[in-house]
């Protein structure tokens, strides 16, 4: 997993917020915040950008794998390629 460092970087000028999505490929985008909380990306964007630069300390994608889970809202985050220990898959 490569880790996103310098969240503030990644705040959009326009609409003030974190991407959802990579910009090549359009993969999906977590986030970690300062406890080493799992966020979803709308978790993530519940502050302004000053309060993510302090609040979010990196992001990553999510390759494989059994779904994370949003410390904040409990929504699944699912991985980009499955998880490949459930059977079916792979």
């Amino acid at each position: 997993m490569e880790k996103i460092t310098k969240t503030s970087g990644l705040v959009s000028v326009k609409t003030g917020e974190l991407p959802h999505r990579t910009n090549i490929g359009g993969y999906g985008l977590t986030y970690i915040g300062n406890f080493d909380d799992v966020l979803c990306a709308d978790c993530a964007n519940q502050w302004d950008a000053e309060g993510i630069a302090e609040n979010v300390v990196g992001g990553f994608v999510h390759w494989e794998g059994a779904p994370l889970v949003c410390d904040n809202c409990n929504c699944a985050i699912e991985s980009e390629y499955g998880d490949p220990d459930e059977e079916g898959t792979g």
